[in-house]
């Protein structure tokens, strides 16, 4: 008889024995199963708001290495493209702005809510680009519905074309082709009216033609209870033109500026410019803000979209933790207690063993007969387990989620690392919790006989040691 049928029959002969090691790995199985549930659960949460947020990467001022006595650090265009030149990225975009005045149009701030058309009129963004089909677009921030985008001479020569939003254009009876007619004002701080403010000292109208209207309703998110009414509407308001037109409107600026104000010596003309690097992958985020570190200059560091995660995931990785150490606790808990069941019932087995050592059986076989009766009821047992410790994950964890969430004061939070801080990096906390869901898909199953094999195998041979020791005639006397 091999060593192999012997295992199977000791198996079903030894019920007894057999059902108190079913029970103990059946237990210590439910704990690594539903541990490596919650820990996968929690890992694709991770990676499917990651992949909402997008694969975006933005450089932002580091204050924290900007002293009081530090002038406001300058990007250069040549360290802007290095940086694009790095692995991964997709393409790049910066963006420069500038608020022009309107007596004639209404700007879209919600429901029931307009501003501008009287008095003083009202300011409206306009927000230049560099690259022709607006990132924007690309980004699925927002969508072309009428018209079309810039072309690349509009681009260089600083055209004065402009892209507006659906909800601005219907609001102020706009149509692809009309003239937008805006102006520049410069104010006085030395001359102020009775009530304080500064008055308007010199004019500049500009006029664009209207070549596009875009839907930003994919920016903007309806107005619930989870997000308290915080809704972002910035996008419906933006005017989009090219840069080198935003960059005539501040030269203009300055200048009159300086006519009319006395702001110092240290007053400059100084354009900022922010890029935005958007990548292939937003695996590849880390390593690329790694990479950027080493270009970019003092008083810049580079923030990336996954970011905005750790802000709102402080449930889901107080979770995350938690099963990662119960895991750690369970494996080695098995190691142990199933290594001393096992030598207990081997100490029972001894003339046993003495016997098939004294008619020659070699000592490996044997071991391979222990490993075999643990493996083909802990294998049972871990099946089992499979379902039971899915079951016990998903209500433990959603509980303490629950009352994660109660103890957490944030609310609603928004982040986006996009251009002008719109678009899709928009998360709350809800919406992170409700992607969270505890599966039996392939990698749960997979994972589990992996780590619990390797668990039962480890559990089984380290006592075997026992059985090499024996001495037949030691055992048999």
């Amino acid at each position: 008889m091999n060593f192999l049928k012997r295992a199977l029959l000791s198996t079903v002969r030894k019920k007894g024995k057999s059902i108190i090691l079913l029970v103990v790995i059946f237990i210590l199985g439910n704990l690594m199963a539903g541990s490596i549930a919650v820990k996968q659960a929690t890992t694709n949460v991770e990676e499917t708001i990651k992949n909402k947020l997008g694969a975006e990467a933005r450089v932002d001022y580091d204050w924290n290495n900007i002293g009081e006595d530090d002038d406001i650090p300058q990007l250069d265009q040549e360290t802007v493209d290095k940086i694009g030149k790095l692995e991964g990225v997709k393409y790049y975009e910066y963006n420069l702005y500038t608020w022009l005045n309107s007596k004639e149009y209404e700007s879209y701030c919600g429901p029931d809510c307009t501003m501008g058309g009287m008095g003083e009129g009202a300011d409206f963004e306009f927000y230049g680009v560099q690259i022709p089909s607006i990132v924007d677009i690309s980004e699925n921030k927002i969508a072309l519905s009428e018209g079309r985008v810039f072309k690349q001479n509009e681009i260089d020569e600083g055209k004065p074309v402009a892209l507006v939003s659906t909800l601005f254009a219907e609001m102020n009876n706009l149509h692809v082709g009309d003239t937008l007619s805006f102006s520049m004002n410069v104010y006085s701080w030395e001359d102020v009216d009775d009530m304080g403010y500064p008055k308007v000292v010199s004019t500049k109208d500009y006029t664009f033609e209207l070549i596009g209207i875009f839907d930003a309703s994919l920016s903007v998110k309806e107005e619930t209870d989870d997000n308290m009414g915080m809704v972002d509407y910035s996008m419906t308001q933006r005017i989009y033109v090219p840069n080198n037109v935003i960059t005539s409107i501040n030269d203009w600026s300055y200048e009159e500026n300086k006519k009319f104000n006395d702001f110092g010596e240290e007053y400059e003309n100084f354009t900022e410019i922010i890029p935005t690097y958007y990548l292939k992958d937003a695996s590849q985020l880390d390593s690329f803000r790694e990479a950027s570190a080493d270009l970019l200059p003092k008083g810049f560091t580079m923030s990336i979209s996954s970011d905005a995660y750790d802000s709102v995931a402080g449930p889901i990785s107080f979770i995350s933790w938690l099963a990662t150490g119960i895991l750690y606790i369970s494996i080695g808990a098995t190691i142990l207690i199933l290594g001393l069941v096992v030598i207990l019932f081997l100490r029972d087995r001894r003339h046993e063993f003495g016997i098939y050592l004294s008619i020659g059986v070699k000592k490996w076989k044997i071991v391979a007969q222990v490993v075999i009766e643990v493996l083909v009821v802990g294998i049972i047992a871990l099946t089992l387990s499979l379902f039971s410790g899915k079951e016990l994950a998903n209500g433990v964890s959603q509980k303490m989620i629950e009352q994660q969430v109660i103890n957490n004061d944030n609310g609603m939070i928004y982040y986006a690392t996009g251009p002008g801080g719109g678009g899709s990096g928009y998360v709350d906390q809800n919406e992170v919790l409700d992607t969270y869901e505890v599966t039996l898909d392939a990698d749960y199953i997979v994972m589990l006989y992996l780590i619990g094999l390797g668990t039962l195998l480890i559990s089984s041979i380290a006592p075997t040691v026992y059985v090499v020791r024996l001495k037949p005639r030691k055992v048999l006397m």
